[in-house]
């Protein structure tokens, strides 16, 4: 897997690829690219919260939340690419020993 976050966000995997295009609105781009960059770490709900909205948080935005996961898992899937287990639930990037992921 790779994961270009210079230039146009991209995402590679297995010959499925993922343009910045395709993904669902300007909430799912922020999400993927701090997941990418973050990688290495889980990043808490109210982390990405913040980089979502920098206004400041909208009063449902425990409910939001998920649901720009969710549209970002279907983003993913629908480029062919693989979900299961990729994004976690501690809202990390999982690049497991069995998935290659180059940022």
């Amino acid at each position: 897997m790779r994961i270009y976050v210079t230039g146009s966000l991209t995402v590679e995997a297995f010959g499925a690829v993922l343009h910045e295009r395709s993904l669902p609105g300007g909430q799912s781009r922020v999400m993927l690219g701090m997941l990418a960059v973050e990688h290495a770490r889980p990043l808490s709900r109210e982390e990405i919260a913040d980089e979502l909205w920098p206004e400041g948080l909208p009063r449902s935005w425990e409910t939001a939340l998920p649901a720009v996961v969710s549209k970002l898992r279907a983003a993913l899937s629908a480029a062919g690419i693989a979900t299961d287990g990729l994004i976690t639930n501690a809202f990390r990037w999982c690049c497991s020993t069995s998935r290659r992921c180059r940022i």
